[in-house]
């Protein structure tokens, strides 16, 4: 079993005190500069370098009023320092969503744009040149809208945004009698109107609830 020989910082002239066993310590009977020996050493150290005496080191005035004093200041610093502790409100959550609102609704705001505008963006038509009677005639054989074929978009028969029918298909006429097909593509919002408009609005705050209240239990209660 280790001993040890103490000589206090207060006098160090004084004769040694000893031996104690590690056991015999209280929290208050020692320094940090208090001299100790421990058996089988050969010179004295201070009881701050013998690793098992620390907790019987005496701590100083000073020592603990820093000690509370970081404390307090740590306390102070949680609510700035790790706002991921605090729970936002919903509506907060919504405003950190912004840059998502932006795109979303900037987005189907123009589907409904176009459609409600009648803007149809035809860029393509494919034609077959051919002859009647030495004359040389084009038969349509194929239209192309970017947004929405304005022409056939209000015969909308229930069909809801982006399941409609995109492309269009049926059969000309030559003038003798033979028939040609033709294909439509119809446009990227076709048929999009003010029902799809207030069905997605009603999602994207449906799922940004739904994200709220997954990462935020106790607080959406």
């Amino acid at each position: 079993m280790d001993t040890y020989f103490i000589k206090t910082s207060k006098n160090i002239e004084s004769p040694s005190l000893g031996p104690f066993s590690l056991e015999s310590f209280s929290a208050t009977q020692l320094d940090a500069d208090d001299l100790i020996l421990k058996n089988g050493n050969i010179i004295w150290n201070k009881a701050s370098e013998l690793q098992e005496l620390r907790p019987f080191i005496r701590k100083t005035v000073i020592e603990e009023r820093s000690r509370q004093t970081e404390n307090q200041q740590y306390d102070r610093k949680i609510p700035q320092d790790i706002p991921s502790l605090r729970t936002p409100a919903f509506t907060d959550y919504i405003k950190s969503k912004k840059n998502l609102l932006i795109i979303w609704f900037l987005f189907h705001g123009f589907a409904l744009f176009v459609n409600v505008c009648d803007i149809g963006g035809d860029i393509t038509s494919q034609s077959n040149p051919h002859y009647i009677s030495g004359l040389l005639v084009y038969d349509y054989t194929g239209y192309t809208y970017l947004f929405t074929n304005s022409l056939t978009s209000s015969a909308k028969a229930g069909h809801f945004w982006p399941f409609v029918k995109f492309y269009d298909k049926y059969y000309g006429h030559y003038q003798n009698g033979d028939e040609y097909p033709v294909t439509m593509f119809n446009g990227i919002f076709y048929q999009y109107d003010i029902s799809e408009f207030l069905a997605y609005t009603i999602l994207i705050f449906l799922i940004l609830y739904i994200r709220w209240n997954s990462n935020y239990p106790d607080k959406a209660k």
